[in-house]
């Protein structure tokens, strides 16, 4: 059964302290800025610094608090990006002066640079870093030693893994349905005997998966709670999304993979890791013969990514 919340109800819910507030907001401001295609579409005529936004930067209140309030033990993580929500993360383990770590992943690499964008004094701002110059400017060292770092696809990387059980799952990796379902099967058979799962991207959106996935395969039979993250309704405003938010996925390893069944579950992840094999060679391809990304392979990636057979065998 799935559950509406707002993220001040849900907070509320938690019991926990709110992480501090001058800390909270540096990090919004180096991290959780980035170019919206929604803002320019909607405004096309709008300067560069007019289509960078911070829509769901509140899921940093939510990650804080809900590691908080469970206090895990291994968390493993899907998608870094600039790192935002990873180091929320990691910045509420230092507090509860806790031995869990985050293993995440993420395919760019830590020392890579990319453009970012962050505001200072009002003001945005560009600039050409690596993740890992990012984390030493602004996060604490205490932070940066909770987490471990893999690169690669998830596909690849997710089995590689040799860690403990891991009791809190936080996925916002790849957003087509399968994708999401890869990451979600996954993490199961990754977890300790009651996971807590935390979902990012829940909403309506063109291509984006996590919705239907979650709707259509597991609300209907085990607790599902949805927070709406975007408290100033950014996402609305900008015709991104109608509907958004985060959910929580709260239900015992043995009944979430009897429900599933095992054999569809690892028939799956076989057929989706088959495919990320294929596109991690093309994107080499494309590296070493930069003119063939001119040729239109994204449709039949598009395709394929929401194709799979879904019934259950």
């Amino acid at each position: 059964m799935l559950t509406k919340f707002s993220l001040d109800s849900y907070l509320k819910s938690l019991d926990v302290k709110l992480p501090e507030e001058k800390q909270f907001q540096t990090l919004v401001d180096e991290l959780a800025y980035f170019k919206s295609l929604g803002a320019i579409k909607s405004n096309p005529h709008h300067t560069w610094d007019k289509s960078i936004s911070n829509f769901n930067f509140e899921r940093g209140y939510l990650l804080y608090c809900t590691v908080s309030k469970y206090k895990p033990k291994n968390i493993l993580e899907f998608g870094i990006g600039c790192g935002f929500s990873t180091l929320c993360m990691a910045w509420a383990l230092t507090e509860l002066k806790s031995n869990g770590k985050i293993l995440t992943m993420d395919y760019v690499p830590h020392d890579q640079k990319y453009l970012q964008y962050y505001k200072n004094s009002g003001k945005f701002f560009k600039r050409n870093i690596s993740r890992a110059e990012l984390w030493q400017k602004i996060a604490k060292q205490s932070w940066i030693n909770k987490i471990q770092i893999e690169t690669g696809y998830a596909s690849e990387t997710v089995t590689k893994i040799t860690a403990e059980p891991f009791d809190f799952i936080y996925i916002d990796g790849g957003h087509y349905e399968n994708q999401f379902k890869h990451d979600f099967f996954s993490s199961l058979l990754l977890s300790n005997s009651k996971p807590f799962f935390l979902c990012d991207d829940y909403m309506d959106k063109e291509d984006f998966g996590v919705k239907k996935f979650v709707d259509e395969e597991i609300a209907k039979y085990f607790k599902v709670d949805l927070i709406k993250t975007d408290q100033s309704n950014l996402m609305e405003k900008n015709k991104i999304a109608t509907t958004s938010g985060m959910c929580t996925i709260e239900g015992s390893r043995d009944e979430l993979i009897e429900h599933f069944g095992i054999k569809h579950i690892q028939k799956f992840l076989n057929e989706y890791r088959k495919f990320e094999k294929r596109l991690k060679f093309r994107a080499k391809l494309n590296r070493k013969i930069p003119f063939l990304k001119n040729i239109r392979f994204s449709r039949v990636i598009k395709k394929h990514r929401n194709t799979f057979n879904h019934s259950k065998k």
